[in-house]
């Protein structure tokens, strides 16, 4: 791929982050605005009044979208390992969604578990100190598990679970968080694939302009496709609908038509 290539694929993969930036701004403004903090300390910033679970949703897409733009400059540069340490906090902040979304009943309703985590979620507001530090209490194999049912039983096709059988949802979601975490930990082989070129050395100002562009590339769009999955799916589970009535990108990029005799 050459460099011209490279960023008119950029540019197409940038072109499809915009419309889940603006459904998350829509989002955030039909909630109160953040109220401003200060401990009369060391720590101040902005915080919700009354958080929810739609407030835990609307920051892990907005962590994920974030990430999202952030990565396509590392793809830019070349750097596979960043790209692929960003890219493991996606599938995070996505499966903490995905999470909320498994864990409402046909009521909407919250789990007592995903209940006491968002509380203290949102209980952990200050830093001041280290003492202030507070480990997060939610397991991310606990996410697979529940996350996994729901697509599990989502698959009502015969043919469909005929054909995914032998395939455990969860196993694979943890599959896909454990091979990015291998970055995340510079585990030896990960680590070694910085190595190549002739003479042979270490790249560590990126590996643009190398096969790499071309993977990088390829991981972003399906990481990009992922969240905008997700996003829709969040759509019609919190029914969420009147955020997109009013803007023909957003019902282009859910993909449905909103006409009045539909």
């Amino acid at each position: 791929m050459t460099k011209d290539e490279l960023e008119v694929s950029l540019a197409e993969l940038s072109r499809r982050i915009e419309p889940l930036e603006k459904f998350l701004h829509i989002f955030a403004n039909t909630l109160a605005p953040p109220l401003y903090y200060h401990s009369g300390l060391q720590h101040f910033g902005f915080l919700y009044g009354k958080p929810d679970f739609r407030h835990f949703c609307l920051l892990k897409g907005i962590r994920a979208v974030s990430a999202l733009n952030a990565s396509v400059v590392l793809v830019r540069a070349g750097f596979t390992q960043e790209l692929c340490v960003l890219l493991r906090t996606v599938v995070e902040f996505k499966s903490h969604i995905e999470y909320v979304l498994s864990e409402r009943d046909a009521e909407g309703n919250l789990s007592t578990e995903l209940e006491a985590h968002i509380k203290k979620y949102f209980a952990d507001y200050q830093r001041n100190s280290p003492a202030d530090y507070k480990r997060p209490s939610l397991r991310q194999g606990s996410v697979h598990e529940s996350v996994g049912r729901m697509y599990a039983e989502g698959i009502t096709n015969a043919d469909d679970r005929q054909n995914f059988s032998d395939s455990v949802p969860a196993k694979l979601l943890s599959n896909v968080y454990l091979n990015l975490s291998n970055y995340v930990h510079g585990r030896y082989p990960e680590t070694m694939d910085l190595c190549g070129g002739n003479p042979l050395s270490f790249h560590l100002r990126g590996m643009s302009g190398t096969s790499k562009d071309d993977e990088n590339c390829e991981m972003l769009e399906v990481s990009i496709e992922s969240v905008s999955m997700l996003l829709r799916t969040m759509v019609r589970k919190l029914e969420l609908w009147d955020l997109l009535k009013d803007d023909v990108s957003l019902q282009a990029w859910f993909d449905y038509d909103f006409s009045p005799d539909k």
